[in-house]
């Protein structure tokens, strides 16, 4: 029997019933022993919400587990719904796993995770478990299979969370044919187009819980915000001390978030952009598609494409991956009013991509 439980017992006998023990440690702020009578007397949920409503998410997790009773099944439920909570603090927006090899919580929430039933999960749960195991397996597949379920059940949060580990660090972008590049830029421009909706005030941020969860944050009133240590715009502000939760006035909080989170889609852009000006799809080679032969060879950097494949559908998909990328190139520029900078870029960008659309019709 542990020290513990054998001083709350001869403890317990000084009171006339447990309620009275429990008033007394709640009105000293002793929420530990709380905790520790509650389970003493097999009470493990409440036990449990103790342990997680003051911050210690794995102890509530292990006691919600260790409930057998008539709440075992509403326990384990909520025991699932901590480990994924855990997951989200740890591993937010732009936050890679590799940042989190050496954190021991983080690394006993992925434990605790591999032994969940996902069969008795409601979807939502089931898949955003998937989605951080996923993430940090790094299956691409399995993250873009996700991001698109995400995105058709309105789950901004995760669908943003899995997409944007989708596309770093490799892009999937080259080497495509045009009804794959077609599929791939759907996606990547609905990425583009959440991000920039959040970013330009489409979601009121700080309101939301969800994506609050997102991004690392929480609102303590309508003049001061947290953000958690470790999280994306924490490492990005440069005051901020590591480990240590930072508390930042509204003001100053809305510009360091459309600073950075502009500047991370910016990146995005720019790297798939750069990718699919060089990327063959977008242009197939029309001495091939005439002649089946192309006297260049290996140093045609055009698509070679059979004659045969130039259907009304190849020819509808060829027009569309290009207006797909020129919303995707617009996109870029709606991220430079955060702040506004390298506007002299615009069309220089966007009459690349204007050029092949008029050649393709």
């Amino acid at each position: 029997m542990s020290l513990i439980i054998i001083v709350i017992r001869q403890a317990g006998s000084l009171f006339n019933s447990v309620d009275e023990q429990l008033d007394c440690l709640k009105s000293k702020d002793m929420d530990i022993a709380q905790a520790a009578v509650l389970v003493n007397h097999n009470k493990m949920h409440e036990a449990a919400e103790l342990h997680l409503a003051q911050g210690r998410i794995l102890e509530a997790i292990y006691v919600f587990l260790e409930d057998i009773g008539i709440n075992h099944q509403k326990s384990s439920q909520r025991a699932t719904e901590c480990i994924i909570g855990g997951l989200w603090q740890k591993l937010n927006f732009a936050v890679s796993s590799v940042h989190l090899a050496g954190d021991l919580e983080f690394s006993k929430l992925l434990e605790l995770a591999e032994k969940v039933d996902k069969s008795l999960l409601e979807l939502n749960l089931h898949d955003e478990l998937v989605m951080f195991q996923s993430i940090i397996n790094k299956d691409q597949a399995a993250l873009k299979k996700l991001g698109k379920q995400f995105l058709l059940a309105e789950n901004i949060p995760a669908a943003l969370l899995c997409l944007d580990h989708y596309y770093t660090p490799a892009l999937p972008f080259s080497n495509l044919t045009v009804y794959e590049m077609a599929d791939e830029l759907s996606l990547f421009l609905d990425y583009s187009q959440l991000l920039i909706s959040i970013i330009g005030g489409g979601y009121n941020i700080t309101d939301q819980i969800s994506l609050c969860k997102l991004f690392g944050l929480k609102k303590l009133s309508d003049s001061h915000v947290v953000l958690a240590a470790g999280s994306y715009l924490h490492q990005r502000y440069s005051k901020a001390i590591s480990g240590q939760n930072l508390q930042m006035y509204m003001t100053d909080f809305m510009y360091h978030f459309q600073s950075h989170i502009s500047r991370r889609l910016q990146e995005q852009i720019e790297k798939q952009n750069d990718i699919c000006k060089q990327c063959s799809t977008f242009t197939p080679c029309l001495t091939f598609a005439v002649f089946q032969h192309c006297h260049r060879q290996s140093s045609c950097h055009a698509a070679h494409i059979s004659n045969t494949s130039f259907t009304a559908l190849y020819y509808n998909t060829r027009v569309r991956i290009h207006l797909q990328q020129i919303l995707i190139v617009h996109c870029l520029y709606k991220t430079y009013s955060f702040p506004k900078p390298f506007k002299h870029l615009k069309s220089q960008e966007r009459s690349v991509f204007l050029i092949h659309f008029i050649e393709s019709i």
